[in-house]
């Protein structure tokens, strides 16, 4: 081979793998790992719906924390306040029964509906973290 196509293999060998590397740009995966998962919980009347959904949803962070050996601490508080939050930095993710068609999705990422309808919200740009909620939930259906 000549050096120009040894180049081209380098490259495009780079370019492969870095492709199919989650990121993990704000660190959050590492933080959960070293710490434990801070996870936000839409707060909801005991007798509604979406407080069933949301305490459903809780198990499953439980279980997502079994499944990579990671603790979870869970915050209430309302959306607003978790959104924040999430966008700070400061929480890794939010449960609270929230559906794929929410409006809140252009303010956060989300993971893909865990049940055909329902989502988690994620901070953007958060690839790694995104990755191994969507496994989990991969791995649960």
């Amino acid at each position: 081979m000549k050096w120009f196509e040894h180049l081209l293999f380098i490259i495009v060998f780079l370019v492969v793998t870095n492709c199919n590397m989650p990121k993990d740009p704000n660190k959050s995966w590492n933080s959960i790992k070293q710490h434990e998962m801070q996870v936000g919980v839409v707060q909801a009347p005991v007798d509604s719906e979406r407080f069933k959904l949301i305490e459903q949803e809780k198990i499953m962070m439980e279980k997502f924390g079994t499944f990579y050996k990671v603790k979870s601490k869970f915050l209430e508080g309302t959306e607003t306040q978790l959104i924040d939050s999430l966008n700070n930095n400061k929480i890794h993710l939010i449960i609270g029964g929230f559906e794929k068609n929410n409006i809140l999705k252009n303010e956060v990422g989300t993971t893909a509906p865990y049940d055909g309808i329902h989502v988690l919200f994620i901070p953007k740009g958060e690839n790694l973290l995104l990755f191994k909620l969507e496994e989990f939930i991969y791995k649960i259906k």
